[in-house]
């Protein structure tokens, strides 16, 4: 069971049940706030922000590259817990619903339809 609400400043409260579901309502939060951010890292860690955004996104691309964050992600995986995994992977889920029921603000390059 989640629960999100936000207080008269726009503060997310989240109830929920387990650490699952509260990484899943801390993506729909975070989607809520910034969505076109969160996209512009899904296409940086692709090598495509440039593609989308010419002044900013190539920045990103530069950085996510020159820093090799995916051999710095494929090194520490195995040292991660499997709590954490499972948190991780609920945030995506999250991040992925928040998509599919706001398809219209969507980037297409992101989440082509």
């Amino acid at each position: 069971m989640i629960e999100i609400f936000r207080d008269s400043l726009g503060v997310p409260h989240i109830e929920c049940d387990t650490f699952e579901e509260g990484a899943k309502a801390t993506a729909i939060c975070h989607c809520e706030d910034d969505f076109f951010s969160i996209q512009l890292w899904l296409l940086a860690v692709n090598g495509k922000a440039g593609h989308f955004d010419d002044w900013d996104g190539v920045y990103l691309d530069f950085l996510y590259s020159f820093l090799n964050i995916e051999n710095a992600v494929m090194r520490l995986k195995s040292k991660i817990s499997n709590e954490y995994l499972l948190a991780v992977q609920a945030y995506c889920q999250g991040v992925n619903e928040f998509a599919i029921s706001h398809e219209g603000i969507c980037l297409r390059v992101t989440h082509p339809r």
